[in-house]
């Protein structure tokens, strides 16, 4: 949890009962768990990390950064 709000994890998959239990796990261990859909949508969800990574380390930001989804 980072400034009262859980950070989330985006979770992608065309099994819907291995994607509830991911979701199910990220939830129990303190993440805010969001549901992107297919497994298409993973491709999207990379352009975020690539974003995070320049804005975290690219700028000097370090590596304590998160998306929050509210």
């Amino acid at each position: 949890m980072r400034g009262g709000q859980a950070i989330a994890a985006f979770i992608a998959g065309d099994n819907e009962e291995a994607k509830q239990k991911v979701i199910t796990l990220a939830s129990e261990i303190g993440y805010a768990p969001v549901d992107t859909g297919p497994l298409y949508t993973a491709r999207y969800l990379e352009s975020m990390a690539h974003l995070n990574i320049e804005i975290a380390v690219g700028r000097g930001g370090g590596t304590n950064a998160a998306f929050i989804y509210l």
